[in-house]
């Protein structure tokens, strides 16, 4: 589409265009998915980064799938949504945080110029960065940030930018701020990687940029999900110690959700905390050693679903341990020794369990003890 002016360019971007830009993307993430595993370090070198940001953008692939909508503002709202539902881990959260701040910053949008698109994404970046309780430089938040302002100094120096010129230049300035992460984080530095929420990041720019550069719409259409290799190299980084155990989540919804009420009351009880959302529905992502007390701090605030606590230092062993080929899953109801699940590189499930309308993750917020007492005294199962 040629601009008005003298020179021809993406002047606009409508539901349509964004949607395949978006694709494009997250497509870009998920094929890159288990090299942004094995050089996932930062919090925890437990490996699972690139499956987070995959689980995240991939309900958004499915969201998108479901709307024909020609809004920038719709697609982008859809999109936020569908991002926040699925969020998974430190970097699924901001990424989705991200997203949500584009949807929001000039809502009932049909179409974003990119001068708009500048100015939502500068807002978008300060957004992600305010769901976070500690920032640290030399993550994704710093990449996000570098990329944001560099659009703003693109359409300072040259108000006639298109939206290609625009995000080549966005997407140059995000990729020297990722070789930068290591000068920021030693524990990148020590193990030779950059940052691999911030990598994600970037590739979902780059498959964005490649794909406004062709216009190719096969390989999306054709696209399918990545072959794994037979074996695995180890994650890079070394364990550490952990200061909390369980990578724990909900969604917290209600009428007027008071997020900075919500981070006060559970700030305390872990680290690595992102509150990512809207008044209305919360993803509440926090490291953690008691989930079930998280959990119910959380409902004070409203309607908790979808419990999640993920066992970090089950996890960083397993990417780092190359003497198993093998991994075997089941569920909690498979009642073995710690000892043995460790040595036999087995990984536990949890069952969610409910009684009423109160949920629990079976051996993590609830006891074998509690949960035959409660299964006894409780008819609502």
């Amino acid at each position: 589409m040629a601009n008005s002016g003298s020179r021809a360019g993406i002047a606009y971007a409508d539901g349509y265009r964004i949607r395949q830009a978006l694709r494009a993307g997250i497509h870009e993430v998920i094929n890159d998915q288990e090299i942004l595993n094995k050089i996932n370090v930062f919090p925890v070198p437990d490996g699972d980064t690139g499956t987070n940001l995959a689980l995240t953008l991939g309900t958004v692939i499915a969201r998108l799938a479901e709307t024909d909508s020609r809004s920038a503002s719709e697609v982008l709202t859809a999109a936020a949504d569908a991002a926040l539902d699925g969020a998974r881990g430190n970097s699924g959260a901001i990424t989705a945080q991200f997203l949500q701040g584009l949807a929001d910053f000039r809502p009932g949008l049909e179409r974003m110029s990119p001068t708009t698109f500048a100015e939502a994404a500068k807002y978008a970046a300060d957004f992600a960065r305010e769901a976070m309780d500690e920032p640290r430089e030399g993550t994704i938040l710093s990449v996000i940030r570098d990329f944001a302002e560099e659009l703003q100094a693109r359409i300072g120096a040259d108000p006639e930018s298109d939206f290609k010129s625009l995000l080549e230049h966005g997407l140059a300035r995000a990729e020297s701020s990722l070789a930068d992460t290591p000068k920021h984080l030693d524990v990148l530095r020590k193990a030779g990687v950059v940052d691999a929420g911030g990598q994600g990041f970037v590739d979902m720019l780059r498959g964005t940029v490649e794909f406004i550069r062709s216009g190719d719409r096969v390989a999306l259409d054709n696209w399918a999900p990545p072959q794994y290799p037979e074996s695995f190299e180890s994650s890079a980084g070394e364990e550490i110690d952990l200061t909390h155990r369980f990578c724990t989540e909900c969604m917290v919804t209600g009428v007027d959700v008071d997020r900075r009420k919500l981070r006060e009351a559970v700030s305390a009880l872990g680290s690595s905390m992102v509150i990512a959302g809207t008044r209305s529905k919360v993803k509440l992502h926090i490291h953690v050693n008691d989930p079930d007390k998280l959990f119910e701090t959380a409902a004070r605030f409203g309607k908790i679903s979808g419990e999640k606590a993920d066992d970090m230092r089950r996890q960083q062993r397993s990417s780092h341990a190359l003497s198993h080929q093998v991994a075997v899953i089941t569920d909690s109801a498979a009642d073995l020794p710690d000892e043995e699940l460790e040595r036999l590189n087995i990984h536990i499930v949890p069952v969610r369990l409910h009684f009423g309308e109160r949920g629990y993750l079976d051996k993590i917020s609830m006891t074998p003890d509690e949960f035959y007492e409660e299964l006894r005294r409780n008819p609502e199962h």
